[in-house]
């Protein structure tokens, strides 16, 4: 069978599914004007991490996804198969106000629930927010710690 990549450059890694977890795999890559199918074995895999690569304002950006919770695939003979990964990049804030300090949690996350991290030009992207009251006024700020 043959797989379609979900975006023009980057890289996906897709382990065989047996009895219930991946494990090994096919790293499979595409660049700039190469975003043709590729050849895997029959079966069925799931996307285990995946790094998404662009270009803008003369910035290389790169999402890079990794997890056990991956997008499966079902690769059958003769046919071409899209890989099913969702490039949005998905943000949880909630904020807490009781008789303490204000509890910020933000959580940032890729395709099925994956971790991600954001990368510009090799270094990644420090994520920082602002909770604001009903006024618009700052409450609390902060910056996203890796790791």
């Amino acid at each position: 069978g043959r797989v379609l990549p979900p975006f023009p450059r980057g890289a996906v890694l897709l382990a065989p599914v047996e009895k219930g977890e991946p494990d090994g795999g096919f790293r499979l890559v595409w660049g700039k004007d190469d975003g043709g199918a590729r050849e895997v074995p029959v079966g069925r895999y799931r996307v285990r991490n995946y790094a998404i690569e662009a270009e803008h304002e003369g910035a290389a950006w790169v999402l890079s996804g990794s997890g056990k919770g991956g997008a499966d695939v079902v690769v059958e003979e003769g046919k071409e198969t899209r890989i099913p990964l969702d490039p949005r990049v998905q943000v949880k804030l909630t904020a807490a106000l009781g008789q303490g300090p204000l509890m910020v949690n933000l959580a940032i996350s890729g395709d099925s629930g994956m971790g991600l991290s954001v990368f510009r030009d090799g270094k990644r992207v420090d994520v920082s927010y602002t909770v604001l009251d009903e006024a618009g006024r700052p409450l609390a700020d902060g910056a996203l710690k890796y790791g």
